[in-house]
């Protein structure tokens, strides 16, 4: 209700209660015309949505919009979820000093844990571990 949702503008936010508040409202706009409460437009729901989703995911306004034009709002919680997920370091071999067998060679006797990035890339490693610091 409004008086909650001032309420928590007052306090520290909530991180449970906003997520549950996200499932209610996408679940509310997935059958708008039967899920709604009498009296709220679309409009009400999907700017709930969007602040909750920039709390939640510490986003700003303009990037949440942006993913709401390109993603369908049932999807948009896994999309999100998967940019919260660490990607792996990954490196390119410069062909032009050394082969990538070579380099993955010299790495792994440094302790660095990696694997080619796949069959599809004929310079590049996928780093998992490093005990020495990597990069230019």
């Amino acid at each position: 209700s409004g008086q909650e949702i001032e309420k928590e503008k007052s306090q520290p936010p909530d991180l449970q209660i906003i997520q549950s508040r996200i499932r209610d409202v996408i679940h509310v706009l997935s059958e708008f015309k039967t899920r709604r409460e009498e009296g709220r437009d679309r409009s009400h729901y999907t700017d709930q949505l969007k602040r909750d989703l920039c709390t939640y995911y510490s986003y700003n306004e303009f990037m949440i919009e942006k993913m709401l034009n390109i993603f369908p709002i049932g999807e948009i919680v896994e999309v999100l979820e998967a940019n919260e997920v660490n990607r792996p370091v990954t490196i390119r071999t410069n062909t032009l000093k050394t082969r990538r067998r070579d380099l993955a060679q010299a790495l792994i006797s440094r302790g660095v844990n990696l694997d080619p990035i796949g069959k599809w890339s004929k310079v590049g490693l996928v780093v998992y571990s490093s005990s020495i610091p990597l990069g230019a």
